[in-house]
């Protein structure tokens, strides 16, 4: 999907939640490992299931064996980047980021640590949600109100 479409997709949502489907990059066994560690870390208070923001719907192994999943992601923008919710990422590609339910990753029920902190961007949201940045070019599909762009 272009990036132009990307965004012209993005903010006919209007507030509505989206469910983008999208490539990760490739992640090595540590990385792995250190996201394992991280998500025990960060198990949300009184967790008893998950709610389904992210789902893997495949994975597969590059040649270095490296870890690549096409997962299902399901929020609202985060207007927290700004009005349209768009950014330019860590890598310096263009990214999106999402704010839906806390999911559960690597068998963890986790949540965004700053939620109900007092001074925190994050106070007013309850206490099951999480982030979830999506890199522009990664993106295969949107799907709003059950209308798919891809």
């Amino acid at each position: 999907m272009e990036h132009e479409q990307l965004v012209k997709v993005m903010r006919s949502a209007k507030g509505r939640f989206v469910k983008v489907i999208t490539e990760t990059a490739p992640v090595s066994p540590a990385e792995m490992a250190r996201r394992v560690a991280k998500a025990a870390a960060s198990v949300a208070p009184d967790a008893k299931a998950a709610i389904p923001m992210v789902k893997t719907l495949s994975t597969r192994t590059d040649e270095r064996g490296w870890t690549i999943s096409v997962v299902q992601i399901v929020g609202q923008l985060d207007k927290h980047y700004g009005e349209d919710g768009f950014h330019i990422g860590k890598d310096g590609g263009l990214s999106f980021s999402l704010v839906g339910g806390a999911p559960e990753e690597y068998g963890f029920a986790t949540a965004c640590p700053y939620s109900g902190k007092e001074g925190a961007s994050c106070e007013m949201r309850g206490k099951r949600h999480a982030h979830r940045s999506v890199r522009a070019d990664r993106v295969q599909e949107v799907i709003i109100a059950g209308e798919s762009f891809a």
